[in-house]
């Protein structure tokens, strides 16, 4: 099932190497559109917040120490 999920106050686990000349841009808030395997149950808050911590580690290639988040709807049902 496609959800529209909006991830907020998205913390992000990026290690401050001082030999690292590279800026990272990372998003705190944004909406998104998730594929969410059959087998997650919504209602059950650990479960879908551990699969949404997942989805955004994989996504972005950072882990998370942190984030809120809020499922919006349906994908086409919901308006942006």
């Amino acid at each position: 099932m496609i959800k529209v999920v909006q991830f907020k106050h998205i913390d992000w686990d990026v290690d401050d190497d001082p030999y690292d000349d590279v800026e990272v841009s990372l998003p705190t808030t944004f909406i998104s559109s998730v594929e969410i395997p059959d087998d997650i149950d919504l209602s059950d808050n650990t479960e879908i917040a551990e699969f949404l911590c997942d989805w955004l580690s994989d996504t972005y290639g950072y882990c998370v120490n942190r984030f809120k988040y809020e499922i919006l709807g349906d994908e086409g049902n919901v308006e942006y």
